[in-house]
């Protein structure tokens, strides 16, 4: 296990942790946008290096189970790079979406906002009091849209403040565009001032309600700013 981490100059409001594929290096937080992000909104950037033999993955004991053991590393690890508790925002492709995911939902109120980009198989959400507002997604061409539909579709049913992405014509890749969504909805939560946040159908786009106290039925998806529709309809190809 390992943290690579960003020098600042700044007095940090957060850390944003990204999480790449199985077992990856961290290096993902060498690319300039991540990097112009984290400083245009003071968040200490931290790569994970984490890696577990297949086989522990698939049986649940290997770092994707944050709440075993790998969760814990991580938090001990922040404490060392910045002693006070910040607000933690997440980005996970992958592998990294399988860690990413299941650290939500272990220390939800720690979470600022999380994105779980593609994993292979998911845990099934449960109720949190305060759970944290999130991404969910996954490319339209993966195997993994189903399971991941799936996972969002869940949580929609405990009442999760998600936003569901079926990455348009996307395999199993990171995708550069999805990435910019992903950084502006994150700047969307930060900034929330006179944002105005809706609910939206999954399946064509239409705003359905503005009124994020009210219930919604499973096949809606939650966006923290009405700025972002269009990028979202040009993500999931919706006219």
């Amino acid at each position: 296990a390992n943290l690579l981490y960003l020098s600042y100059d700044f007095k940090p409001k957060g850390f944003l942790i990204l999480a790449s594929g199985y077992n990856s290096d961290g290096s993902i937080i060498k690319q300039k946008e991540w990097i112009n992000f984290s400083y245009r909104h003071q968040l200490i950037l931290v790569g994970l290096s984490f890696s577990s033999r297949i086989e522990d993955l698939r049986n649940g004991n290997g770092y994707y189970y944050a709440s075993k053991g790998s969760g814990k590393l991580l938090l001990d690890g922040l404490k060392q790079i910045y002693p006070i508790d910040l607000p933690i925002y997440l980005y996970g492709f992958s592998g990294g979406a399988h860690f990413v995911s299941r650290l939500a939902e272990w220390i939800p109120g720690k979470i600022g906002g999380f994105c779980a980009y593609s994993a292979a198989w998911w845990d099934k959400p449960t109720y949190l009091k305060n759970p944290p507002k999130g991404i969910i997604a996954c490319g339209e061409k993966d195997e993994r849209l189903g399971a991941s539909l799936s996972y969002f579709l869940y949580g929609r049913k405990v009442n999760r403040q998600w936003t569901w992405c079926r990455v348009f014509n996307a395999n199993h890749a990171q995708s550069a565009k999805f990435e910019d969504f992903v950084r502006n909805y994150f700047e969307s939560i930060i900034s929330k001032l006179n944002k105005m946040d809706v609910w939206i159908d999954i399946t064509n786009g239409q705003v359905v309600s503005t009124n994020i106290s009210v219930l919604k039925p499973a096949l809606t998806c939650y966006l923290p700013s009405i700025e972002l529709l269009d990028e979202w309809k040009s993500l999931n190809g919706v006219k």
